[in-house]
């Protein structure tokens, strides 16, 4: 049994990858509510799935029994943000990112891993990552999408 628990603006998710299909309900619930756009709806849910599934598998290694949150927060101007929350030894993906982009070779397109944050920042307004005393923060950022 999980330890999920689900209000408007948060969702706790045990670290088990069966855990992010309860994500996109919440995401649908959310977007009805708030009438994000269908297109920015895809995008939460794209880059919710790279960002938590990275919590799962590198963040915990897999391992289940550790807890993380996801918040949702609707902002002025056809914003919304959603925060990830975890206990998970630091890593600042966003760091990551910007290191493999000095060393990229062109056959690093061919093997796996890499691309979830150009995926992160095609698809979100603005991403931002924070060390917690103990854990990790991203929140990423959406507006409404019209292409």
């Amino acid at each position: 049994m999980s330890n999920q628990t689900m209000t408007e603006d948060q969702l706790s998710l045990n670290s088990q990858l069966s855990e992010l299909a309860k994500v996109w309900t919440w995401v649908e619930a959310l977007a009805a509510q708030h009438q994000i756009p269908a297109k920015t709806v895809y995008a939460i849910q794209l880059c919710l799935e790279e960002v938590l599934s990275n919590i799962i598998r590198h963040g915990y290694n897999g391992e289940p029994g550790h807890s993380f949150t996801v918040a949702f927060t609707p902002l002025a101007d056809g914003l919304w943000s959603f925060t990830a929350e975890d206990s998970a030894p630091h890593f600042s993906p966003l760091e990551e990112a910007d290191k493999r982009a000095e060393t990229r070779h062109d056959l690093d397109i061919l093997k796996p891993g890499g691309l979830g944050i150009p995926i992160l920042k095609k698809f979100t307004h603005a991403v931002s990552y924070e060390a917690l005393p103990v854990g990790n923060r991203i929140t990423l950022t959406f507006a409404a999408r019209v292409d």
